[in-house]
């Protein structure tokens, strides 16, 4: 057998890197950020914990990257750059694409929102949710603005904590929709229908 390449070995190492992701990602979801522990990922990858030290020089280093990468899966869907709300259908879209993606990516929600109501640790990714976010609602309070509503900041808050309610209640319970008896089209033209 001839020796592996280096480009054989970067491979492996990118594979071993995004499996310890996976693992830290399902695990901080599943057991929370302080409940999960640098020898349980390390287990649960099927690695040593010198290995995972080789990767990641700490559990929140390991945490810092898991959000970096949910941040940027987020993104994606939306086209990376947020564009201005034109039209009715341009919130449409925006509303039915956070939804899939919370639907679509429910350990990485999960953890979000745990992060969020733990104040130790969600206060580390409070700017970068902030950077994340503004630029969306400063669209959504155009848009309400655009509209002829006086309080579009209030109203793009309200729609905005309305999105948040119902993606909490879809990461924790993905059957959510189904016990209440409708579809994903059927509950964003009900969001739409109600602002």
């Amino acid at each position: 057998m001839s020796p592996r390449t280096e480009q054989q070995f970067e491979t492996i190492r990118q594979h071993r890197r995004e499996q310890l992701l996976e693992t830290g990602l399902r695990l901080f979801a599943e057991l929370g950020y302080e409940n999960t522990s640098i020898s349980l990922i390390a287990r649960e990858s099927n690695v040593s914990k010198g290995l995972l030290y080789n990767y990641f020089e700490s559990k929140e280093a390991l945490l810092n990257e898991v959000v970096r990468q949910g941040i940027e899966e987020m993104l994606m869907p939306l086209g990376g750059e947020p564009r201005p709300f034109a039209s009715r259908e341009d919130l449409r879209w925006f509303v039915r694409t956070n939804l899939n993606e919370l639907m679509g990516n429910q350990h990485h929600w999960k953890l979000y929102y745990q992060l969020l109501l733990q104040p130790a640790v969600g206060a580390r990714f409070e700017k970068l949710q902030r950077e994340v976010s503004e630029p969306w609602m400063n669209f959504l309070i155009e848009y309400f603005d655009r509209l002829g509503h006086t309080d579009g900041r209030v109203r793009a808050f309200i729609f905005g904590a309305l999105l948040n309610g119902i993606g909490l209640n879809l990461v924790m319970n993905p059957s959510y929709l189904i016990e209440i008896g409708t579809s994903l089209d059927e509950l964003v033209e009900r969001i739409l229908n109600g602002i």
